[in-house]
């Protein structure tokens, strides 16, 4: 079976089973009969904190991971495949010599799956392509992720109370609201995980359920975790993780309910499963280029320290998180108190916190050491789910405080004033703090990607002709936004032979070469010195200056210039 085929099989898989599961669960449908209210207000207001008003979606600040997804889902959505099948074959491959239509040379990118892409596509096969086709994905997870936490605490604290607050967490926290619909892939694997926490703790669940509803439920659970696994690959914590505290999660309950063999034989078959699907994808071996890093910057106890302490001082930047790590802290403390299916969520969250804290990063980081808080931004998407639910217990706990003590000094319809009067001041503040949040994202990403790309690609057609190649060490944002013909030249991954060959005498293309200046640091030089400095040895002729970049026309000798027209 291709990987492409597995992948379909287990897209379709989770959403037939998810639904199936969800239509026959009889307490979930009460929930929604009795909130239905809430669940259309936690909607609006997910919708209303990420749908830009000027329609401009913010797509990430990291390169790869902000527009590979886009340009594979692309790829899919053309039919467009390389010619030979990968050493990690469900890992993205895309061009970086030619055009998507007509690639000559391409390039793996190991630690990126096709799961996400392949939903690109096929949103791409019904409604055609945009650059924004991951976004909107990413807004319907939002939306389905936002019902699903509500769910999810409901379940645990049965407090509609706890479970608003937890719902508006994940949809009005500036944070989730902007990086959560970045085009990268942990906001579609964030809902993913919460699928699979949804049915884990429904196979935990005291209420009584035939064996056909467990079977349901357990179908679901499997697909969604092996989908996530073609999603992230980090996502193999979910099956490890979660058959561990299983036991536990039931002793705690009730002794006398510990033996539950249906569902612990779902679960334990669905880790098998899971296991047996990331050796298929190669897992360990789409970590080739993080124990490379590691060769070269071995990690000592100091850097680890620098590593964790620069990924949690994240969640204390007011801007982003309000404040709401607080609230978190109480969650935490309360569900190891409680433990039993209060804790499942929360030792989900700490297990992915401690695996990014200390993830390998990318060269420039292990390089000089130094972390900053916005290089957590992307990791955390992939649990703010999880996040909002662990606010939603903490909240349970602070509401049942105030019940229990203060409601006879002040009195129940006093509590509820000032929770709502608390509430609506909080959303307004987040709500200004979110579109500022957008604005500043959105304009870092033109300046700094989008409007290069746009200028490149206009004068490599206008000025200079349709088969010219742009020279770009970032050739996925051209990729993403221009027409598939378009060609490119990534000079990340190609050596000074190949660019030889594109500028010589011979060559009837012309390269246009779009130079970034942040992008000519002394530690990219060090890394890809010799085909930059070979470009910037050559004869050129500048067409456009902007903003921290310029367009240059590039030529094999001096007398090959000009012809196409005065530098502007």
């Amino acid at each position: 079976m291709t990987p492409i085929l597995t992948i379909t099989l287990l897209f379709w898989a989770m959403i037939l089973f998810s639904a199936t599961a969800i239509s026959f669960d009889r307490s979930l449908r009460s929930v929604v009969h009795s909130q239905w209210k809430s669940l259309v207000l936690l909607l609006l207001a997910t919708a209303l904190w990420r749908v830009p008003t000027d329609g401009v979606f913010f797509h990430g600040m990291e390169y790869e991971d902000s527009y590979v997804y886009t340009v594979e889902g692309r790829q899919l959505a053309e039919h467009v495949e390389p010619p030979s099948a990968s050493s990690t074959p469900f890992s993205i491959v895309a061009c970086e010599v030619g055009s998507i239509s007509d690639c000559q040379q391409w390039e793996q990118f190991p630690e990126h799956f096709m799961g996400y892409p392949y939903v690109i596509s096929a949103y791409c096969r019904l409604f055609g392509y945009s650059s924004s086709a991951g976004s909107i994905i990413n807004l319907f997870a939002s939306l389905f992720s936002v019902l699903i936490v509500f769910a999810i605490v409901h379940l645990i604290t049965d407090d509609n109370t706890s479970a608003l607050i937890a719902g508006f967490t994940l949809a009005a926290l500036p944070v989730f609201a902007v990086y959560g619909l970045e085009t990268s892939a942990e906001p579609f694997s964030n809902l993913c995980i919460l699928l699979a926490v949804w049915f884990f703790l429904r196979l935990c669940s005291h209420h009584r359920m035939t064996s056909v509803n467990q079977a349901l439920i357990g179908l679901a659970y499997c697909t969604a975790i092996c989908f996530s696994l073609t999603v992230k690959r980090e996502d193999i914590v979910l099956a490890i993780v979660l058959p561990i505290i299983f036991p536990f999660v039931l002793l705690e309950r009730n002794p006398k309910e510990s033996s539950k063999p249906l569902p612990l034989a779902l679960i334990l078959f669905t880790s098998g499963l899971a296991l047996i699907l990331s050796l298929k994808m190669h897992l360990f071996q789409t970590s080739e280029g993080e124990r490379e890093l590691l060769r070269q910057f071995p990690f000592t106890l100091s850097k680890l320290v620098r590593f964790v302490g620069g990924f949690l001082s994240s969640f204390l930047v007011m801007r982003w998180y309000e404040g709401s790590f607080v609230i978190v802290g109480i969650g935490i403390v309360v569900a190891l108190m409680k433990r039993g299916r209060t804790a499942v969520p929360v030792v989900l969250l700490a297990s992915y916190i401690l695996l990014y804290a200390s993830h390998i990063r990318s060269y420039y980081e292990m390089a000089s050491g130094h972390i900053e808080a916005g290089a957590a931004l992307r990791f955390s998407m992939n649990f703010m789910g999880l996040w909002a639910i662990t606010a939603g217990i903490g909240v349970n706990a602070v509401v049942m405080l105030c019940r229990n003590r203060y409601r006879s000094l002040f009195g129940k319809r006093f509590l509820v004033r000032v929770l709502v009067a608390t509430g609506a001041a909080t959303l307004l503040v987040s709500l200004v703090a979110t579109i500022r949040l957008r604005r500043d994202a959105v304009e870092d990403e033109m300046i700094s990607r989008l409007s290069p790309a746009e200028n490149a690609s206009s004068l490599a057609k206008s000025r200079v002709g349709p088969s010219s190649f742009i020279v770009t060490m970032e050739p996925l944002v051209i990729q993403m936004y221009e027409p598939p013909q378009t060609r490119i030249v990534d000079l990340e991954a190609v050596d000074v032979d190949r660019l030889t060959a594109l500028v010589s005498t011979e060559a009837k293309p012309h390269l246009i070469f779009l130079k970034q200046s942040e992008r000519l640091s002394v530690p990219d030089l060090e890394r890809y010195g010799d085909p930059v400095r070979y470009v910037l040895s050559l004869p050129s002729q500048v067409l456009m200056s902007g903003e921290g970049f310029e367009v240059t026309l590039v030529a094999p000798s001096v007398d090959t210039l000009g012809v196409q027209g005065q530098p502007r």
